[in-house]
């Protein structure tokens, strides 16, 4: 928290904290192995949407997926692994 308060004037959500430590945690316990850009990208794929969106940026992929049901992107998935 007091990084990113540092670096860019904001603290990050109470969930980028929880995903970013278990992710250094990881890290650690397997003595830094993993480059640090691979590291760097985990974190970044790993960010909540609100981290990196703004309102209307995220209000507009909200509104995306509202009429989205949990069966297309089932059928999607089922569509796509047909094809290869």
């Amino acid at each position: 928290t007091k990084l990113s308060s540092d670096w860019t004037g904001f603290a990050p959500a109470w969930a980028s904290n929880v995903i970013i430590s278990a992710i250094l945690v990881n890290w650690a316990e397997h003595r830094f192995a993993a480059p640090i850009e691979e590291i760097y990208q985990e974190i970044l794929y790993n960010l909540p949407a609100c981290e990196f969106l703004s309102e209307a940026e995220l209000q507009q992929k909200i509104a995306q997926y509202e009429g989205v049901k949990l069966r297309d992107f089932s059928d999607k998935t089922v569509n796509a692994l047909r094809k290869k």
